[in-house]
Order: C-alpha cells, then structure tokens, then sequence
C-alpha cells in the first residue's frame, strides 16, 4: 500500500499546534520555577524565624518557671514572716498586758504604802496624845510627891513628939484631905485622857497592822506580776528575733525573685522582636506564595493547552500510523 505525502499534511499540521502550545508551557515553567526560588527561600526563612521563636520560647518558659520558683520562694518566705509577727504581736500584746498588770499593781502598791504611812501617822499622832496625856500625869505626879516631902518631914515631927502630933492633928486633918482630893482629881482627870487616847492609839495601831498587811498581799502580787512581766519579755525579745531572720530569708528571696524577673523581662523582649522577625518573615513568604500560586495557575492553564493539543497530535499520529502499517 502506497503512502501518499498528503496523508502528512493533518499530521504536520497538528504538530504545528503542539509546538506552539509547549513554548508557553516552557516559557511559563520558567516563573514557576523563578517564583519557587523566593517561595523556598522565604520559607527558610520563616522556618528560621520559627527555630528563633521557639528557641525565645523556650528561655521564655526557663525564665518563667525561675520566676514562678522564686515566686513560691517568696510566698513560702512569706508565710514564716507573717507567722513570726504574729507570734510578735502576740508576744506584744502580753507585754502590754503583764505591764499593765505590773502598772496597777504598783498602784495598788503605792496605794497601800499610803494607807500604811497614813496610819503610820494616825499611830504617831496618837502615841504624840499618849505621850502628851501621860506627861500631866507625871506632871500631877510631881504635887503628890513634892506634897509628900513635907508629909515624911512632918511624921518625923510627929514621932519625935508624939503628944504635938496627937494634940494637933485635929486641925492638920483638913490640909492632908486637900492635898488627897487634889491628888485623886487630877489622877482621875489625867488618867481618863491618857485611858481614851491609848484606846484611840490600840485602834490606830489595828489599821495600821491590817494596812501593812495589805501593803505586803500587793508587794507580792506586784512581784509575780513583774516575773510574768519579764518572762513574756524574754519571749517578745525570742520571737523578734525570729522575725528579724524571717524577714532578712524574705528579702533575698525577694531580691533573687526581681532578679528572675528582669531576666524574664528581657527574654520576652527577646521573644517579641523574634516573633516581630517571624512576622515580617511570613508575610513575605505569604506574597511569594501567592505570586507563585499565581505563576502555577498560568502553567497549569498553558499545560492543559499543551495536553490538549498533544492528544490532537497523537490521534494525527495514530491516524497516520493505521495507514502506513501493512494489513
């Protein structure tokens, strides 16, 4: 069987077409694959930016965590501190409370001591009337005895002559009854003031014993008070102590905690300028994704026009073919 050259014609005009439709297809595979350049570079850098990130991250989180730590540091400080000044208050309040007791019972001290030295007084005072009442009793004392010089000097008279003594008693009978009346009513008189002011001293003296023993009742409060008083200082001063080394533990781990914090501080400085880098690193890679979204658009638009034409020219071919192959 004979081939004719004509039957090349739909053949060589077919692949016409085809030709034409690969250099689009060539022409666009060469954006694509300029535009994948900055799409692969944009996503190192993005992949970059993010191992960046991650890495800020990461010291974010450390630094974090050191400050959670030394924030617990602190509360848990904190605690003994706030019991230490309670304690201290407390201890404070026992102070205040003893010194109160110890105030009044130096009160009630002073108080006694003045009930004491006023019956002190009163017993001085009437020991003074005692001793003033006692002094006209010996003062009537020194009549009934200066009397009696002449009543002895008299009764040797009276032994030496009986017969005068006897002959005139009669009328010394009156002088020695004066002298005894004088005697009696001023003895009555002296010993009736010295009788009420020693009652009148029997009943100072009474007071003065039942203050004296009240006096002795608050020294001995006031001492027990005062021991109660010392003891409460002593623990007071104890637990000040305690809150005083509390409180220096707070301060350092406070101070260990604005440390962690300013580290804190500066990591996430960190992290936020790489996160801003990451930013700026993705919105590129988006605009290079997007132009080369765009660019495989056209390709797959020219390759969709080039297979087409492709399958033209293989049916040509196989046309072609079927004429020339024997039967």
């Amino acid at each position: 069987m004979e081939v004719s050259s004509k039957q090349f014609i739909p053949v060589l005009t077919g692949l016409g077409p085809v030709l034409t439709g690969l250099g689009p297809v060539l022409t666009g595979l060469g954006p694509v694959l300029t535009g994948l350049g900055p799409v692969l570079t944009g996503l190192g850098s993005v992949l970059t930016g993010l191992g960046s990130v991650l890495t800020g991250l990461g010291s974010v989180l450390t630094g974090l965590g050191s400050v959670l730590t030394g924030l617990g540091s602190v509360l848990t400080g904190l605690g003994p501190v706030l019991t230490g000044l309670g304690s201290v208050l407390t201890g404070l309040g026992s102070v205040l409370t003893g010194l109160g007791s110890v105030l009044t019972g130096l009160g009630s001290v002073l108080t006694g001591l003045g009930s004491v030295l006023t019956g002190l007084g009163s017993v001085l005072t009437g020991l003074g009337s005692v001793l003033t009442g006692l002094g006209p009793v010996l003062t009537g004392l020194g009549p009934v005895l200066t009397g009696l010089g002449p009543v002895l000097t008299g009764l040797g008279s009276v032994l030496t002559g009986l017969g005068s003594v006897l002959t005139g008693l009669g009328s010394n009978n009156k002088f020695f009854l004066n002298i005894s009346e004088y005697c009696r009513r001023s003895l009555l008189n002296n010993l009736s003031q010295f009788s009420q002011d020693s009652a009148q001293f029997s009943q100072d003296s009474a007071q003065f014993s039942q203050d004296s023993a009240q006096f002795s009742q608050d020294s001995a409060q006031f001492s027990q008070d005062s021991a109660q008083f010392s003891q409460d200082s002593a623990q007071f001063s104890q637990d000040s102590a305690q809150f005083s080394q509390d409180s220096a533990q707070f301060s350092q781990d406070s101070a260990q905690f604005s440390q962690d914090s300013a580290q804190f501080s500066q990591d996430s400085a960190q992290f936020s300028q790489d996160s801003a880098q990451f930013s700026q690193d993705s919105a590129q890679f988006s605009q290079d994704s997007a132009q080369f979204s765009q660019d495989s658009a056209q390709f797959s638009q020219d390759s969709a026009q080039f297979s087409q034409d492709s399958a033209q020219f293989s049916q040509d071919s196989a046309q072609i073919t079927s004429l020339i192959t024997p039967a």
